[in-house]
């Protein structure tokens, strides 16, 4: 008896398993790899009855098209799992749009979010060209696209997606309500890995006229979610193709906590990471950030909520790979520049850690900043990095506020300046000077 009741039990298991892993194909759904066709209903169809039965919807190989974005609100938090197919040689089925239009969008309600989606093995392409004085989308308000966009939702997990040549957001995860999301409608998990982000950008620079400034047109954007990983990414802006920076490469605010941003590679944007309107806790390592001479924005804190410190540690920056272009136009002002500029409100990011990170101003680039790094927050703590400037122009590191320590740190042509305000006694061991120098004596 026991033996007939496992027996029953290991069908019923395998039969459960069979049901969740079953595929359902786009080529049965009338989609056609011609480049011509429009494949939207086709798509639509076959992750709508992939989504019902608990199964996975396979994009076949091929280029595809499709007149507007392959659109889902959901309602629950089963997930939606879609995948695509290779062909012989490895390439991913490509989806593309020729007008401004997203390819991808996923939705739900921003006051009661639910949505779980995976979606991995893809390209999908915009219709983005370089910057030019007629170019169709530049400085227009509240103009842009999304590569693949999740609002409202609970879960995503984005996986060995090529996403290129949109005017906007590569890969875009937002809840509506910004700021004043309760921290119970955040997405609960974001996994982003392994993507290939290119060419996607977009900018408003203010006129002289002012209006709005500095809007959508970001690499990776992520705000109102906890528990997020944004590791392996490239996320590439080339600037000798767009003729343009993008506004940011990896943009986590309002409301996120907890994000890791790990070996991922960005360049080519106003700032290649932009933290803002947080609630800390996140670790920013082992990144190479260039293109650039604006490597990691921490901006003000802007809510009420219990801030914990952030940790940047083991990157690489710089600003090498900046193209003789006359038209590249860098929205945030130059007081506030630096590979590393770091501002908070009231002492709420106290005790984070700038570590072990490598500095480096090239003088091959077009732009050669004047800054390594501007500290505008009490208490932090700073060792163990390497500032190499070589270029003939002076390069400085700048403290307003007073740090907790620096300690071993390595200044190749640098001058270190600490606000005159700054008198007590922090910890300041075994820093190296060659050809550098400080106001106060290390």
């Amino acid at each position: 008896m026991k033996e007939y009741f496992a027996l029953i039990c290991t069908i019923l298991i395998g039969l459960q398993l069979s049901a969740q892993e079953k595929k359902f194909y786009s080529k049965d759904y009338g989609a056609k790899a011609d480049n011509v066709t429009d494949n939207k209903t086709a798509f639509q169809n076959c992750i709508r009855d992939a989504y019902a039965h608990n199964g996975i919807a396979v994009i076949n190989a091929g280029t595809y098209k499709v007149s507007k974005a392959i659109y889902f609100y959901l309602k629950d938090n089963n997930k939606m799992s879609i995948e695509g197919e290779t062909d012989d040689k490895g390439n991913l089925p490509v989806i593309s749009v020729d007008k401004l239009e997203s390819v991808f969008v996923f939705e739900s309600d921003p006051n009661k979010p639910a949505g779980n989606v995976d979606i991995k093995d893809l390209e999908v392409r915009g219709n983005n060209v370089p910057y030019s004085d007629s170019h169709p989308y530049f400085g227009k308000h509240d103009v842009y696209a999304n590569g693949v966009a999740f609002f409202n939702l609970r879960q995503v997990a984005v996986s060995n997606i090529i996403v290129r040549d949109v005017y906007g957001e590569g890969i875009n995860v937002r809840n509506w309500n910004y700021e004043k999301c309760p921290l119970g409608n955040r997405f609960t998990n974001v996994s982003i890995k392994d993507n290939k982000v290119m060419n996607c950008w977009g900018a408003n620079p203010p006129t002289s006229k002012g209006g709005p400034s500095d809007e959508y047109g970001d690499g990776i954007y992520v705000n109102n979610a906890t528990n997020i990983l944004i590791q392996g990414n490239e996320v590439i802006n080339d600037l000798s193709v767009t003729r343009q920076f993008g506004r940011a490469g990896i943009v986590i605010e309002h409301n996120c906590e907890g994000a890791v941003i790990r070996k991922n590679s960005v360049s080519g944007y106003d700032r290649d990471i932009h933290i803002e309107a947080d609630l800390g806790g996140h670790v920013i390592d082992n990144n190479k950030l260039s293109g650039s001479d604006f490597s990691i924005c921490i901006y003000s804190n802007m809510n009420d909520g219990k801030q914990q410190p952030i940790s940047i540690i083991n990157n690489y920056l710089s600003n090498e790979g900046i193209p003789d272009i006359s038209s590249l136009i860098r929205v945030r002002g130059k007081d506030e520049r630096a590979l590393i500029s770091f501002y908070a409100e009231h002492d709420s990011r106290k005790n984070s850690v700038i570590s072990g990170n490598t500095f480096h101003m090239a003088p091959s680039s077009s732009i050669v900043g004047n800054s390594f790094m501007k500290i505008y927050e009490t208490g932090l703590i700073v060792k163990d990095n390497i500032f190499d400037n070589d270029t003939r122009n002076k390069v400085g590191i700048y403290y307003d506020k007073e740090p907790q320590s620096v300690e071993n740190e390595n200044y190749k042509n640098v001058d270190v300046y600490f606000n005159k305000s700054i008198k007590t006694d922090f910890r300041r061991a075994n820093n190296h000077f060659s050809n550098s120098s400080s106001n106060i004596r290390f």
